[in-house]
């Protein structure tokens, strides 16, 4: 079976802007591929943010695109301070290398999170990719 380590640059991105400008002291971020399951962890340490996006936010820098059905890449949020509406989960869409945020008590059709601010932001899971 195909085995690998790394690890990656996560982003924090926005999908109707890219106008997100932030900078930090720390973006450690780390995978494990076995086959095809891919096991990912991050975290982030935001010291200034210059401008916020608009649309969803999403964690941008995953290391292999999903590949299953939406859904089934689950991704939880361990910690996190910077966004000013609660967000512990999140999900890989099918073909993705992102995952879109979901705020807590928000549905598929309603996912934003509001604006970024300084702090703690880490999570980790599993997701699916082609071997």
């Amino acid at each position: 079976a195909d085995y690998e380590e790394g690890t990656f640059t996560p982003t924090i991105e926005f999908s109707t802007s890219t106008s997100v400008s932030y900078s930090g002291s720390s973006r450690n971020a780390e995978y494990v591929k076995v086959g095809s399951l891919v096991h990912i962890q991050w975290n982030l340490i935001i010291t200034n943010v210059s401008s916020s996006g608009t649309g969803t936010a999403q964690v941008g820098g995953i290391p292999f695109a999903h590949v299953c059905n939406t859904y089934q890449g689950h991704i939880g949020i361990m910690y996190n301070d910077v966004w000013s509406n609660e967000t512990q989960k999140g999900y890989l869409p099918n073909g993705g290398q992102y995952i879109q945020l979901a705020p807590t008590g928000r549905t598929r059709t309603n996912l934003g999170v509001g604006t970024v601010t300084t702090g703690y932001f880490g999570g980790g899971g599993s997701y699916t990719a082609a071997t």
